[in-house]
């Protein structure tokens, strides 16, 4: 049976009663003292139970590691006795560690918002994995009665029982001591810290302990210790940086300068931490609203956060799984690097459900990856232009360089079919119908070419153009847009007709003649209210009002050129792109709606050539020159 001793100050009784009642309902040994204790041979009172038991749970608060000797005493103890990994510290109130600061390096469990909200079921389950308890809350079984070292305690005893008497000190015989110092010399070279809090105790507990020259052996060992002390404390700051950790980031830059005074790298972790921890209690509030399905609450306050606190931390666990949105932009981070292609990433598209990427490149190689791993699915060798995915994923439409086209069973990945053009055009773009038994294919002679799926030999319809078809984008009323190229004759100009019948939609016609734009790219947003394109060196969103009666321009003027570009599905107020000014190793945020450029993230070591966004908006991928692909989410 798994045992544990519970350390508190009387103050805090209520958090340990509520961890000793939820650990005895799962079959846990708990020992919690209850007795008033003044005086006396700690070891035999108190000692001898925390080496008894397997693990050791101390509740954090001031009036615990500040104020009460006999917390201090039992983490003193089960330091000595115990192996790191079997004492663990549960976080109530934020407090001081300066003189059990040994304790700030342990994984811990977080209380810290008991006093506002009681639901502690994901804190008390992570206490039982560290504890290595394996088996659920025994529903319906009655919770033990409290002990008094053992023996059990009346509940009017509980509730009459006087405050722990903090006056009093506990007593330790030599022989305990010299334990305490055999603890700390065997801890010196892999935990400085427990060392020294060891060394100090028993300078504290016996200042002529070895004839009076304990003193002397603390301070040259304060000095031994001091650059692995250094090395370590600073590895924990750059882990709780990552983490977004400012309450753990403070106390250990103290710590930093108290054993180096000018560390200036130390101080200005103090100021950083400073200004983020003011965002703690907010970020408590967002938790409550994720633990409660609130996710529009979330969203909120790290909105709030990101603003007052940009520096705040990588709220993962909070905003995992969710729609990329304007106010997030902050908390974005790359997941993925996807690595293996030997020339530059010209094309990404991501899968309608998300669970894969597949990327083109100038190796002449077509690569499917997954999404959640970032490891590679399938190669297909061939030269491509465009590539395009099944509504459920079944099929892997390439567009290759020798005048054909062709069908990839996706989980099989062979060639199914392929199409071969009889003349030396080549196909710029495609795209599957919304119930994808039929492809869609835009070629440099003009031609759209509608094939039968899987047979895409069999051509059922031939719509012949003018000039090229350089892109193609189709929406779920089955309106599909055609971008058609420009030459000497012709300007560019997009047309729209309906996929069922193949009649054309009347819309007032545009055009562009500029020669200068890098990708001749077309897309209208998923909720088909908005048409984007490349014109005059912009992009240009057109806002698509019910019957196409007029065209209304949003004209972000963003930058002069772009190497791609697209639009978040959810609303289509997020729009990314990629390959901006001289710097084209950035990825740009603007806010459709307002107008505002949300941010700037160097996403790649050399020009990124393309960008796609995931149907659920909760990926962003894109491809570079510096020939890998990365898979961004919040």
């Amino acid at each position: 049976m798994t045992s544990a001793f519970v350390s508190y100050s009387h103050h805090d009784r209520v958090v340990a009663d509520f961890v000793a009642d939820h650990l005895r309902n799962r079959g846990v040994d708990v020992f919690i003292d209850y007795r008033r204790l003044k005086s006396g041979n700690f070891v035999e009172q108190l000692g001898v139970k925390i080496e008894q038991q397997k693990y050791f749970l101390v509740v954090i608060s001031p009036n615990a590691v500040e104020e009460s000797k006999w917390v201090k005493a039992e983490v003193t103890w089960a330091f000595s006795q115990k192996d790191t990994e079997h004492i663990i510290p549960i976080w109530y109130k934020p407090a001081k560690l300066t003189k059990v600061f040994v304790l700030a390096g342990l994984e811990r469990v977080d209380f810290t918002r008991w006093d506002t909200d009681r639901l502690m079921d994901d804190d008390i389950e992570k206490l039982c994995r560290l504890m290595s308890i394996q088996n659920d809350k025994q529903v319906g079984e009655s919770v033990p009665k409290p002990t008094l070292n053992g023996n059990p305690l009346s509940d009017s005893a509980v509730e009459t029982e006087k405050p722990l008497d903090n006056d009093g000190f506990p007593q330790f015989a030599k022989s305990d001591v010299a334990k305490i110092f055999q603890s700390a010399v065997s801890a010196q070279s892999e935990d400085p810290e427990k060392a020294l809090f060891l060394y100090e105790r028993v300078l504290e507990l016996d200042p002529d302990f070895m004839k009076g020259g304990i003193e002397n052996f603390v301070k040259r060992q304060e000095e031994n210790m001091m650059p692995m002390r250094l090395y370590q404390l600073e590895t924990r700051i750059k882990d709780a940086l990552s983490n977004g950790l400012w309450a753990e980031v403070k106390p250990l830059a103290e710590t930093i300068l108290d054993i180096h005074p000018y560390d200036p790298d130390a101080s200005d972790y103090i100021v950083l931490a400073e200004q983020n921890i003011e965002c703690e209690p907010i970020y408590q509030q967002a938790k409550i609203a994720f633990d409660n399905g609130n996710q529009s609450v979330v969203n909120l306050l790290m909105e709030d956060i990101s603003s007052s606190c940009p520096n705040y931390g990588d709220p993962a666990e909070l905003l995992k799984d969710q729609p990329i949105a304007p106010g997030l932009i902050g908390f974005l981070r790359n997941t993925q690097i996807l690595i293996g292609h030997t020339g530059s990433v010209r094309r990404v598209i991501l899968s309608p459900r998300g669970s894969m990427l597949a990327t083109i490149s100038s190796d002449e190689t077509v690569r499917l990856w997954a999404v959640s791993s970032g490891t590679l699915i399938k190669e297909f060798r061939q030269p491509a232009r465009a590539l395009a995915f099944s509504p459920d994923e079944t099929y892997l439409a390439v567009a290759t360089y020798f005048s054909s086209v062709a069908l990839i069973r996706v989980h099989e990945w062979d060639n199914t079919n392929a199409f071969i053009e009889e003349t030396s055009s080549n196909c710029n773009d495609l795209v599957f119908s919304n119930d994808g038994k039929t492809l869609i294919t835009g070629w440099e002679d003009g031609c759209l070419k509608v094939h039968d799926v899987p047979e895409i030999m069999d051509i059922r319809k031939t719509i012949s153009g003018i000039i090229s078809v350089e892109s193609l984008s189709l929406q779920k009323n089955g309106l599909i847009f055609v971008n058609f190229g420009s030459d000497n004759s012709y300007p560019r100009f997009v047309r729209v007709w309906r996929v069922d019948s193949w009649d054309k939609v009347k819309v007032p016609a545009f055009d562009s003649t500029n020669e200068d734009i890098i990708r001749k790219k077309i897309m209208t947003s998923l909720d088909e209210r908005f048409l984007a394109c490349y014109e005059d060196n912009r992009i240009v969103i057109r806002h698509l009002p019910q019957g196409w009666e007029d065209w209304k321009y949003f004209e972000p003027g963003i930058m002069p050129v772009a190497n791609d570009f697209s639009l978040s599905p959810v609303d289509s107020s997020l729009v990314v792109m990629v390959g901006v000014n001289s710097d084209r190793s950035r990825m740009l945020f603007y806010d459709r709606v307002t107008d505002k450029c949300l941010g700037a993230l160097v996403a790649h070591q050399d020009a990124i050539n393309a960008v796609a966004v995931s149907l659920d908006g909760r990926f962003i991928a894109t491809g570079s020159d510096d020939c890998s692909a990365k898979i961004w989410q919040l």
